[in-house]
């Protein structure tokens, strides 16, 4: 008597799984060579030699004041970019373009802001630096680097709202970034200004003071 009836079932559910078994071998191989390659280009870019990416912008410059003081600024205010010898009235024009009214507004609002800076509390700045860097200036010459500074800031409020778009449509969060960003680079800038200029000024001081001995 055949007993084949009673094996049949068993028979097929192993064929099953045996096909299941091979189909995840397969599938183990394929997830083992994308793993290996990735690791291949993982190391194939740590090979390469790190991007190297250089900004140059123009700067902000204290004249008329014992000679003229070009100031390199980079984005994080780092020294060692190159420096561009630019005329001292617009030196930070920038393209005009159609912009909407909103921008406009508030472009002229953080003018407005900067301008309420120098007024009131960049006269404390520019002390605070003379006192730390040893170069006391008189009130007139404070005033005119104050004043020669200050005509500057326009132009680079403008030149800084014209490289990130005004978030008209974002949150009311994304606008304050937005505003606070530029004021923030302005701020560091009239600083770099000041500092550099002392600086400059301290050095010339000092030659005159040796050729004189």
């Amino acid at each position: 008597m055949s007993n084949a009836w009673n094996w049949s079932p068993y028979t097929q559910e192993w064929a099953d799984l045996l096909l299941r078994l091979q189909q995840s071998e397969q599938l183990v191989q394929q997830l083992g060579d994308q793993l290996k390659q990735l690791q291949k280009e993982l190391s194939d870019l740590k090979a390469k030699p790190p991007l190297h990416i250089e900004y140059h912008f123009d700067q902000l410059k204290v004249n008329r004041l014992e000679g003229t003081l070009n100031v390199g600024l980079s984005p994080q205010g780092i020294g060692g970019i190159d420096s561009f010898d630019t005329p001292a009235t617009g030196c930070w024009n920038v393209v005009q373009e159609s912009k909407p009214a909103s921008d406009d507004a508030q472009i002229e609002a953080i003018q407005g802001e900067m301008a309420r800076y120098m007024d009131e509390t960049a006269f404390g700045a520019l002390q605070g630096l003379e006192q730390s860097l040893g170069i006391p200036l008189d009130a007139a010459h404070r005033q005119k680097v104050v004043e020669d500074v200050k005509g500057q800031l326009n132009d680079r409020v403008r030149y800084y709202a014209k490289t990130a778009a005004y978030p008209a449509e974002g949150t009311d969060e994304a606008r304050q970034k937005w505003r606070s960003d530029i004021e923030q680079k302005t701020y560091r800038d009239i600083q770099s200004a000041f500092s550099a200029y002392l600086t400059k000024l301290k050095q010339t001081r000092s030659q005159r003071s040796d050729s004189a001995r």
